[in-house]
């Protein structure tokens, strides 16, 4: 089954501070295009969390996620 990943409004967002590497940011801003890197940091902790939790549904490019 594939769907849609609901978009969270960045208004809703809670503000945080990590601390990267130079180098790290700048290839995460190379990695994520159009995405943004920031995005990019996002869809990965929420896969981190979703494969943790049991609940694993990989994210595809464009918003879907393959279950």
């Amino acid at each position: 089954m594939i769907r849609a990943i609901p978009k969270t409004s960045t208004t809703e967002m809670k503000v945080t501070s990590i601390r990267l590497e130079r180098e790290l940011k700048e290839k995460l801003k190379d990695l994520s295009g159009n995405q943004g890197y920031q995005a990019l940091i996002r869809d990965v902790l929420w896969n981190y969390v979703q494969h943790k939790s049991g609940d694993y549904r990989r994210s595809l490019a464009g918003g879907i996620t393959c279950v």
